[in-house]
């Protein structure tokens, strides 16, 4: 999958690292079809890139059309 620029406010920041859970929350967006929707906890320390891993899944959900 290669590196992922995570959010439009962040310019140049890249999500390293996280490519299986990223692919992971891609699978899902792309397995919703027209259904009711899905629900991802995202849980760890301070600091460990949620919210990186979270916006980044936020633009794959857009390319997806959710």
């Amino acid at each position: 999958m290669g590196h992922v620029t995570a959010a439009p406010g962040r310019r140049g920041s890249r999500l390293v690292g996280r490519e299986p859970e990223l692919q992971a929350i891609d699978g899902l967006i792309a397995g919703l079809g027209g259904s009711g929707g899905a629900t991802v906890i995202v849980s760890g320390e301070a600091g460990i890139g949620k919210t990186h891993l979270l916006r980044a899944a936020a633009g794959l959900a857009v390319g997806h059309g959710v």
